[in-house]
């Protein structure tokens, strides 16, 4: 449950200041950009990671 808190609160804490900094740089769009690019790590991420990826999924 600790971890779990740290990553809320870590998100909360880190999560505007890098958003404005999207922003900065790229204006409206920067922190779309960012979350989509984001998004897209972490889906790379859990289907290099996770055993079954979205085979297992499929198949229910």
């Amino acid at each position: 449950m600790s971890i779990n808190g740290l990553a809320l609160r870590l998100g909360q804490t880190l999560g505007p200041v890098l958003a404005g900094a999207a922003f900065g740089g790229w204006g409206t769009a920067g922190p779309f950009l960012v979350g989509v690019v984001a998004s897209g790590a972490m889906l790379v991420l859990v289907l290099l990671t996770v055993p079954s990826g979205l085979q297992g999924a499929l198949r229910s």
